[in-house]
């Protein structure tokens, strides 16, 4: 395409799309650009097997953004001239709609969650306990357990922050109904870093993010969180934008600029389940993000590039593509929805096994069920009266009469630890009832029916 004339802002005439028409036409332009849009538009390797030797991969880049760019779908617009973009690829387009029919307010799953009040609870101790530790914080896993579902008082840094997560990713559905602003923003981080020191005067300090300021588009944390703003309340992006790919770039943008003094990737996890709840989807408000994303194989993104050496900070690349960041993030969203389907079906089996098991003890009610079932998969497990009452939110009273009448009915016994009691399965209790399993429920549905579950 050397020796081409640039073309000026007025009309095209015939002469310059006939030029244009004839680059298309070309037999190896048209298979780059079938490649390209076969979930593959930024893929360098493959971007390097379709060039010459004398081609730079980035010359071709910037061939398929200016070719593809205004046709995809505009996210946000960073700055005046410059603005992200996405190629809906095929797989994109597929995870979405995935996402359309399994966490709206009325899907099978958003159902099955109110029914299941428990399992909300653990799915936020697992959000609050993972995405805590991906930022830093050393803590184990059963000691936070034990913080949160005890109400202990938290007796250093890491468990203040864990509590204190906890309580956050509880009130999804009333920060959802608020209208996003720097105030706003600014009590969640407050609430998230009660009872830890935070350098004063933050807010309007010059940036410590590791990025070059010569491209830098943001001088100060309050500009960052002013611009996410912008974009929670749909004022930078085009109309029929979906609303999962604005929730993703909001949370990276915590997690590349880094406004708050510490703890941006738990803020940016809090504000992707807020915002996917605000959009109408509650099942993203409790899915297990933060473990799916902890597990998956991580990637720098579009908006960051490693440099050569890896001591070395990271470098602002001004990249409009952030289509290798969308497919990702969906990725750890389908992941983390499957995941929860899987856990549901493993809680629903196991509840079908009891109920079968437990018809000649029809008076147990789903909680106690839950602490059969519990106790099956784990025989040394032992029960605190006030872990139950968390769990289930219900009063003391009610979670004590729980476990009154299982000792009773031979279910559980009960024993002395430290100035309290503690509930431990009965000697006999897996004999009793987990061989009957397979049995009635069936050899497929019984495969693994005591493994733990939500």
């Amino acid at each position: 395409m050397s020796g081409e004339k640039r073309l000026d802002s007025g009309p095209l005439t015939e002469e310059q799309v006939l030029a244009a028409t004839e680059v298309l036409e070309r037999a190896n332009v048209a298979k780059l650009l079938q490649s390209a849009g076969q979930d593959l538009v930024t893929d360098e390797r493959l971007l390097s097997s379709r060039l010459s030797d004398s081609v730079d991969v980035h010359v071709i880049r910037r061939f398929l953004t200016a070719l593809i760019g205004p046709l995809a779908d505009v996210i946000v617009q960073v700055q005046p001239g410059f603005s992200y973009w996405v190629y809906p690829t095929l797989k994109i387009r597929r995870t979405l709609s995935f996402v359309d029919v399994s966490c709206t307010a009325h899907s099978p799953m958003a159902l099955w969650l109110r029914d299941n009040p428990a399992a909300l609870v653990q799915l936020r101790l697992e959000s609050a306990i993972t995405s805590s530790r991906m930022d830093g914080l050393e803590i184990d896993f059963e000691s936070a357990k034990e913080l949160l579902l005890l109400s202990r008082e938290p007796r250093n840094k890491p468990e203040r922050i864990v509590a204190n997560s906890f309580q956050l990713f509880g009130e999804t559905e009333s920060y959802a109904r608020r209208e996003y602003s720097v105030d706003l923003l600014l009590e969640l981080f407050a609430r998230l870093s009660e009872g830890v020191q935070v350098p004063e005067d933050w807010l309007d300090a010059p940036l410590a993010a590791p990025l070059s300021p010569s491209v830098y588009p943001h001088p100060n944390p309050r500009t960052v969180l002013e611009q996410l703003c912008l974009m929670a309340n749909g004022k930078l992006a085009s109309p029929d934008v979906h609303p999962m790919l604005v929730g993703i770039l909001m949370e990276r943008v915590l997690t590349v600029y880094n406004p708050f003094p510490l703890l941006n990737g738990t803020m940016g996890r809090l504000l992707w389940h807020y915002f996917a709840v605000s959009a109408g989807y509650p099942v993203l408000g409790v899915i297990p993000y933060s473990s799916a994303l902890n597990e998956l194989p991580r990637t720098p993104g579009p908006l960051t590039v490693p440099p050569a050496d890896e001591r070395a900070s990271r470098v602002w690349r001004p990249d409009a593509d952030v289509t290798p960041l969308i497919d990702h993030r969906l990725r750890v969203v389908e992941q983390a929805i499957l995941d929860l389907q899987q856990r549901m079906e493993t809680k629903d089996a196991q509840h079908q096994a009891l109920r079968i098991l437990l018809t000649s003890d029809p008076a147990l009610n789903r909680r106690q069920r839950s602490i059969i079932g519990r106790a099956l998969r784990i025989p040394s497990a032992t029960f605190r009266i006030p872990y139950h009452q968390t769990s289930h939110s219900i009063a003391y009273s009610t979670a004590r009469a729980d476990f009154v009448e299982l000792e009773e009915k031979g279910y559980l016994i009960r024993e002395r630890q430290g100035h309290g009691f503690v509930y431990r399965a009965a000697p006999d209790l897996r004999e009793r009832m987990g061989e009957r399993a397979a049995e009635a429920i069936g050899q497929s549905a019984a495969l693994g029916v005591w493994e733990t579950a939500c």
